[in-house]
């Protein structure tokens, strides 16, 4: 009789571990395809660079674009003159040029920076008089 509870114990124990190689509460699930990996975006600011005489405005733009510009998304970001003497910039991004002299724009959004350098010369010369007909007194 010892033998054959031997034999049962071996028996037992094969189908023990039989039975732990596959699970009836575990269904076999498809082989899932890897998600397309999410496009890196950097900050970018357009015009990057910009010429304008004083008094002059320019609107810049700002948006997250991947390297290829296939990805591009408008962003919320804030404004910064590097000289506001010389350009201002508002919330928005409407620069306002100053005085001559370069300054630059950055926009910032979270960690990333971009730049825009912007270029004041003089303002167009005023006319304080314009004749078409020629007086002996001027204007």
């Amino acid at each position: 009789m010892r033998a054959l509870g031997g034999i049962y114990g071996i028996v037992t124990a094969a189908a023990l571990v039989i039975g732990c190689e596959s699970s009836p509460t575990e269904p076999d699930l498809p082989a899932q395809k890897p998600l397309a990996p999410e496009p890196v975006l950097r900050l970018v600011v357009a015009p990057a660079t910009a010429t304008l005489r004083a008094g002059q405005v320019l609107g810049l733009r700002a948006a997250a674009a991947s390297d290829d510009r296939a990805v591009a998304r408008t962003i919320a970001v804030s404004w910064r003159s590097s000289d506001e003497s010389i350009a201002t910039v508002s919330t928005t991004g409407l620069v306002r040029a100053v005085r001559p002299g370069l300054a630059e724009i950055q926009v910032r959004w979270g960690t990333s920076t971009a730049t825009a350098r912007i270029t004041v010369l003089k303002g167009a010369p005023e006319v304080a008089c314009l004749s078409l007909i020629p007086k002996k007194s001027g204007c």
